[in-house]
């Protein structure tokens, strides 16, 4: 996968992920300014659309839900938290891109 800077990217979400998503946009605010505050994170019916410089505040976000409510206590994904992962692992590829610069250097 290959984006350039301000160049949109694309990963693929199932019907429960964009249920979850929904629902999290009206009981989460923070998550819901997050997705305000960036207008090229757009999810669709889908996909979720976002370019290069938001890969890491989407998943930022989930991992620090995930690390605070996804869990039960034996450690163990509840539903949520199985849901959280999967929308970071769908990031994942975009991510390890988005940590290299054109040249193929990493940026961090």
């Amino acid at each position: 996968m290959q984006f350039a800077m301000g160049q949109a990217a694309t990963i693929l979400i199932t019907k429960q992920q964009r249920r979850y998503l929904a629902s999290l946009l009206a009981a989460d605010s923070s998550f819901a300014d997050l997705i305000r505050s960036h207008p090229n994170i757009r999810i669709g019916r889908d996909e979720i659309i976002l370019d290069r410089s938001e890969v890491k505040i989407l998943d930022d976000y989930f991992g620090e839900r995930l690390a605070k409510i996804g869990f039960n206590v034996n450690y163990k994904p509840n539903e949520e938290g199985v849901l959280l992962e999967g929308l970071i692992d769908a990031l994942f590829p975009l991510l390890a891109y988005s940590m290299i610069d054109p040249s193929g250097f990493p940026t961090e």
